[in-house]
């Protein structure tokens, strides 16, 4: 077997000299549906406020009315938001959105302002806090636009700025094909935010669920009967997408997959249990063995794929292939079944003369992807840490955890010497040490104290001898 094609119907591009506010509210394509533009388009899952499609586009042209007047927003510049009305407006000024997970620590802020350079950022009242400190920390210039209710300038302020401005609105209109090489997001990690059901699903009526797709983290069996159980009518199952994270030593949005890479057939009620679906219309995979070698049906090995959702790094390079770091084997059907996460990863193509391969190793982390490194460069500045190596352990919930082994000082080794009070007091606050600085999705689940770190003869920390420590720790624990 060479590769695996996707057997759903041909693609049928979408217009390319338009932009994606353009789309929405005006594009026209065969597979999309008549639209009622005064229906509900959005609510709001906490005050049941509606807004339609019309409503949408009005507050979107006077937001970028205001935009342009306040800051000449223009092409190519970056803006940091989260809610459609603000990315619309951005993006028909042909401005970038780059999204920011609002979990993040403020020095964790600083690398991403670096790299992007936004013009404004628009911040929930929840953010506001470390957003300013991040600004003011690195004495930086860029206004803040709060979403919710606090003292100081908010999206409804600009959009009632937009009914008086006298500015002319002229909106972004792309050459045929522009639309094809045009970054309108830029998106540093992949993952969901908060737990699995919000609260406030409780108090809504969901009777009118007909579909519903999972995706980022695995849905198990078990939970899939008993989504079945709360909605026997709808139609559920799986899709696999995967994103890697922006770095600034390569163009930002070069390794993504927009949207799914597979998904369950629409033709099936409930998809196959475990399976992450069939390749999506377009898509184009190949399973490579541990050996090099191509992977016949039923035989797992890391997914390579290529198809047009692959984003712009890509998508002048018909030769590139998305390597995903993900082990997966194809049924006889073309059902996808992730198997485990393959530790040498991600690997990137990059748009240099030499097209050469970086490599770097990644953990999931409720969706999120986590480096080993990132957590091994903030425990080295401890003053107790000599060195450390940071892996992944299976968790049913989360999918991994990191763990860190952790190698003192001497002065510190001694200190804790025969003193357990000492020692777990010194792995609660290099637990902290990461915590502070952090986001939650990256805090350690434990420390363990070593010797030394294995290392190859280069170097290299030894990971795989850093798992084996790892269950043979958990062992003895149940041991106890």
């Amino acid at each position: 077997m060479s590769h695996t094609l996707s057997t759903g119907p041909a693609i049928v591009a979408p217009l390319d000299d338009l932009t994606l506010p353009q789309f929405i509210f005006g594009g026209t394509h065969p597979a999309r549906p008549v639209v009622d533009t005064k229906a509900a388009c959005l609510i709001d899952d906490e005050t049941g406020r509606a807004l339609s499609l019309d409503e949408l586009e009005c507050r979107t042209n006077l937001l970028s009315r205001a935009m342009k007047e306040r800051w000449n927003i223009g092409d190519d510049d970056v803006g940091k938001d989260y809610y459609p009305v603000i990315c619309w407006a951005t993006q028909q000024l042909g401005a970038i959105v780059a999204t920011v997970n609002p979990s993040l620590t403020s020095p964790e802020l600083v690398h991403q302002i670096d790299i992007v350079k936004p013009v404004v950022i628009f911040a929930h009242t929840s953010t506001i806090e470390v957003v300013r400190e991040t600004i003011n920390s690195q004495m930086q210039k860029i206004e803040v636009v709060l979403i919710g209710e606090q003292p100081g300038l908010t999206v409804d302020d600009l959009i009632s700025a937009g009914l008086h401005s006298t500015v002319n609105l002229k909106k972004k209109q792309f050459h045929s094909g522009e639309a094809r090489r045009r970054i309108a997001f830029l998106c540093f990690s992949s993952g969901t935010t908060g737990n699995p059901k919000h609260p406030a699903v409780k108090s809504y009526d969901l009777s009118h669920v007909r579909f519903c797709m999972v995706a980022a983290a695995p849905l198990s069996a078990e939970l899939t009967q008993d989504l079945l159980t709360i909605w026997p009518d709808i139609h559920l199952g799986q899709g696999y997408d995967l994103t890697m994270e922006a770095n600034e030593s390569i163009e930002l949005g070069m390794t993504e997959t927009c949207a799914a890479v597979s998904m369950f057939p629409t033709t099936q009620k409930c998809g196959t249990l475990g399976s992450g679906g069939q390749l999506v219309s377009g898509t184009e995979a190949k399973i490579i063995k541990a050996d090099g070698t191509l992977a016949k049906r039923g035989e797992p090995g890391e997914i390579w794929v290529k198809g047009d959702q692959v984003v712009l790094g890509y998508f002048n390079d018909e030769d590139a292939w998305v390597r995903t770091g993900d082990e997966v084997l194809f049924a006889e059907n073309g059902d996808l079944f992730v198997v485990d996460r393959i530790k040498v990863i991600h690997s990137i193509f990059l748009k240099k003369p030499s097209n050469r391969l970086m490599v770097q190793e990644i953990m999931k982390v409720k969706g999120f992807q986590v480096s080993p490194s990132e957590l091994e460069g903030q425990l080295l500045t401890h003053p107790d840490v000599s060195d450390v190596g940071v892996i992944g352990i299976l968790d049913d919930y989360s999918g991994e955890l990191p763990v860190a082994f952790v190698a003192l000082t001497a002065v510190s080794a001694k200190r804790i010497t025969g003193n357990q009070q000492a020692a777990d007091t010194l792995k609660a606050e290099l637990m902290k040490h990461v915590s502070d600085a952090k986001s939650r999705y990256k805090w350690l689940k434990a420390v363990h104290f070593v010797d030394a770190i294995p290392r190859n003869p280069s170097g290299k920390i030894l990971r795989r001898v850093l798992r084996q420590q790892a269950q043979y720790v958990e062992r003895e624990k149940v041991k106890l």
